[in-house]
Formats: structure tokens, sequence, C-alpha cells
């Protein structure tokens, strides 16, 4: 590959492997990702190439796009912002580490619409059946 790139080949790689990406080819752009990085040891490359080739089973965008799911993190960020600190961080507002991720365990199974599995999961471990 090239030693040097200018900002508009830089821009070109990185919109056509994001569209392939997209489009599922995931092992594609790792592919292409590696052989950039070919003969190269800085850590800044490295640490990219690595997340690459760690993450591709996650690189299933066309999946995720059928499902409608978000594709970036920001929705999940979001989320943690809303639910886990306006809830567990507030004026007069105290928790124990502990006690919070049991409250936030609850809170998942409940809005997940998982009450009743929870609920049963109690019974059973309280009957001492296990």
């Amino acid at each position: 590959m090239r030693k040097t790139w200018t900002a508009k080949q830089r821009k070109t790689w990185v919109k056509k492997y994001r569209q392939l990406l997209l489009k599922g080819q995931a092992k594609q752009v790792v592919a292409a990702v590696q052989a950039i990085c070919k003969g190269r040891n800085g850590k800044a490359i490295t640490t990219e190439r690595n997340y690459f080739i760690r993450n591709l089973c996650r690189m299933a965008y066309p999946i995720l796009k059928a499902l409608k799911l978000p594709l970036g993190s920001g929705a999940i960020e979001s989320a943690i912002r809303r639910v886990v600190n306006l809830r567990l961080k507030g004026p007069c507002i105290f928790w124990h580490r502990e006690n919070a991720a049991k409250i936030l365990m609850l809170r998942s199974f409940y809005k997940a619409g998982r009450w009743n599995i929870l609920k049963q999961m109690a019974s059973f471990f309280l009957k001492g059946t296990y």
C-alpha cells in the first residue's frame, strides 16, 4: 500500500470500506486493514488493526439493520446516562455500589418484560431445590 496518502485518498478509502462494512463484507475490510498495517509497528495503527480483528464477529451490520437495532454506541451511552445516572445519581440520592447494581438488574428485567422470569428464578432459589 501507499506510504503517504493525501486527505482525499484517505477519505475515499474510508468511504469505500465503510460501505463494504454496511453491506456485510467485514472480512474484506479486515483484510484491507491488515494489508495497510503490514510492516508498520506503530502503537496507534496496531491498536486500530487489533480492534478490527478482535471485533470482526460484531460487525454484522446488515443483520443489525434488518432488526432495526442501532449501529453505533450513542443509543447505549444515552440510555446509560438517562437510566443509570439520572436514577442513581441525583440530589439527596445515595446508593451503595452493591445495592445500585442489584436495583439496575431488577429494573432491567422489568423493562425487558422479563419480570415473570425473575420471579420464577427467585422462587426456585428460595425453595432451595437447585
